[in-house]
């Protein structure tokens, strides 16, 4: 965990270069001691940074990792924010129909948690207002 804290302050720093190695070390020391959560968070801050840096289908890869591991933990509230992060990143690669439909299943999770979703919901009619 401290590599990936040291990392977000790098981060915050825009010394992003510095912050993906962190974040590269600490994915491994998470490998290897099959750490699955530490993973899961791992990837979804590395996704952020890649797509930062504008490397959209290497953050969509770490994308899919961290959906991956929060199918199988059933972590339904992190699966959720990477459904949504993921659609953020199509938005990027201007593919608004994968966007929305990324967003929507976010959106679904949510509310089957009862997590307030009024905000995203305004920001998917936007959206979809877009496609028309």
């Amino acid at each position: 965990m401290t590599l990936g804290h040291q990392a977000l302050v790098l981060q915050g720093w825009g010394q992003l270069d510095e912050a993906l190695v962190l974040y590269k070390k600490q994915e491994v020391i998470c490998e290897e001691l099959g750490d699955r959560a530490g993973l899961s968070s791992n990837y979804g801050n590395q996704a952020i940074l890649l797509k930062r840096l504008g490397q959209m289908d290497e953050a969509l890869v770490l994308y899919k990792r961290n959906e991956e591991i929060c199918e199988n933990f059933g972590d339904r509230a992190n699966l959720s924010i990477t459904y949504w992060n993921q659609g953020c990143v199509y938005e990027k690669l201007n593919n608004p129909k994968m966007q929305k439909q990324l967003w929507v299943k976010s959106i679904a999770i949510r509310k089957a948690m009862g997590i307030p979703t009024e905000d995203l919901e305004k920001t998917l009619a936007e959206l979809e207002k877009s496609l028309e």
